[in-house]
């Protein structure tokens, strides 16, 4: 996917308004810490260069988060963290991709047992909090379909999970469904390398878009 460069200074940042107004002092502190902003709402396609992007609702506990699906020349990436659960219209969004990123954050049991308050796991744990290992395995698995070529998993925990055990699980689901895709587990301090996804249908045409972003850099 080309269209995007790392040039920060110049770059337009997109949120969701809703969770730029729930920072109203931050915002009035950092009037100048971006270039620019421009909104979006969840369900709205937009692009940035030749990369259509799909922000889609999500269920945490926080002011209109979004997950993201992001397609270029017939290849769809789609990225989700932060779930408390997989509701049928991120499920939706997510299958059929040929790249998925999906959060598995934390081992319930090592969770329950470790050193945060009980009012931070009840919330981890809660339908607004994160997804699990098993909740995340399981929700690959309904995903699972002949496009999808990379899966990697993310946003572990540091302190209730290891990436032994997101590994394990995750390989033993895969071996099941007899798919064939190239694993990856990020880390907290690494990054995870360079996914290469060939492309396996023709380009489809960009999805009309309410922002365009005209300059990058």
């Amino acid at each position: 996917m080309s269209g995007i460069k790392r040039d920060f200074q110049c770059v337009t940042a997109r949120c969701v308004e809703r969770a730029l107004a729930a920072e109203p002092e931050r915002a009035k502190a950092e009037p100048a810490a971006l270039p620019a902003v421009e909104y979006f709402t969840a369900g709205e396609g937009f692009s940035v260069g030749d990369i259509a992007v799909t922000p889609f609702t999500i269920p945490h506990d926080a002011a209109d988060p979004v997950g993201f699906v992001f397609e270029s020349e017939g290849v769809r990436v789609g990225i989700a963290t932060d779930l408390g659960y997989m509701p049928p219209n991120a499920a939706m969004r997510l299958r059929g991709c040929d790249v998925l990123m999906l959060e598995s954050n934390h081992d319930l049991d090592m969770l329950r047992m470790g050193t945060y308050p009980w009012s931070l796991k009840r919330r981890i744990m809660s339908r607004f909090g994160h997804l699990s290992n098993d909740d995340s395995v399981s929700a690959v698995q309904r995903m699972i379909g002949a496009d999808l070529k990379t899966l990697c998993m993310i946003h572990l925990s540091q302190k209730n999970n290891h990436e032994s055990i997101v590994r394990d699980m995750t390989a033993r689901m895969i071996t099941r469904t007899g798919a064939q895709l190239e694993l990856g587990i990020a880390k907290q301090f690494e990054a995870t390398g360079i996914f290469e996804v060939a492309r396996r249908r023709p380009a489809r045409p960009l999805a009309p878009a309410r922002n365009v972003q005209m300059a990058l850099f």
